[in-house]
C-alpha cells in the first residue's frame, strides 16, 4: 500500500534535486520545469488508481493503461521539448547539441515532433493485443530515442563537425 507511492515520491525528490543542481537550469522556462515536476505525480495517480481498481476486482488491462499513459507523457514532453533551453538534465543531451546552441534548438524542434507523433502512436498501440503492444511499444520508444540523436549528429556533420 505504501511501497509504490513511497518509491514514486523518492523518484520525484531525486528528479527535483538533480534538476535543481544543474547550473544551466536557472535559465530554463517555467513550463518545462513544471512539466518535469508533474511527471512523477501523474504516474503516481495512474498507478494508484490501477492498484485500487484491480484490488476491487475491476477487469482492466493494466499494461494497456500504462502504455496509454506513457503515450500521453510522450505527447506532453514532445510539446515542451522545443521550449527547452540548453542544460545538462532536461532534453536530448548529446555532446553535439550541448556544444552548439543552434544544434540544440534544431534537435529539440525535431525531437518534439518525433515525440508527439510517437506518443500518439503509442496511445493507439495501447488498444492492440498485449503481445503486440509490448513489441510495438519497445520499437516506438527506441525510434523516439534514436531519431533525435541521429538528427543531432547529422546537424553537427552538416554544419562543420568533424
Amino acid at each position: 500500500m505504501f511501497g509504490i507511492p513511497g518509491f514514486l515520491a523518492a523518484v520525484h525528490i531525486l528528479c527535483v534535486v538533480c534538476t535543481s543542481l544543474d547550473p544551466k537550469v536557472k535559465g530554463q522556462t517555467k513550463k518545462v520545469l513544471g512539466l518535469i515536476l508533474w511527471i512523477c505525480p501523474f504516474i503516481s495517480v495512474i498507478v494508484g488508481a490501477l492498484v485500487y481498481a484491480v484490488a476491487l476486482g475491476a477487469e482492466i488491462s493494466v499494461a494497456s493503461v500504462i502504455v496509454a499513459a506513457t503515450g500521453v507523457l510522450f505527447v506532453a514532453i514532445g510539446n515542451y521539448l522545443p521550449k527547452c533551453r540548453r542544460n545538462y538534465t532536461i532534453g536530448i543531451k548529446v555532446m553535439w547539441a550541448l556544444e552548439d546552441e543552434a544544434n540544440w534548438n534544431a534537435t529539440h524542434r525535431f525531437a518534439g515532433k518525433v515525440w508527439v507523433v510517437g506518443g500518439l502512436m503509442v496511445i493507439l498501440v495501447s488498444f492492440l493485443p498485449l503481445k503486440a503492444v509490448i513489441w510495438v511499444y519497445i520499437g516506438l520508444a527506441a525510434l523516439m530515442a534514436i531519431l533525435p540523436v541521429g538528427y543531432s549528429y547529422g546537424y553537427y556533420r552538416r554544419h562543420g563537425g568533424r
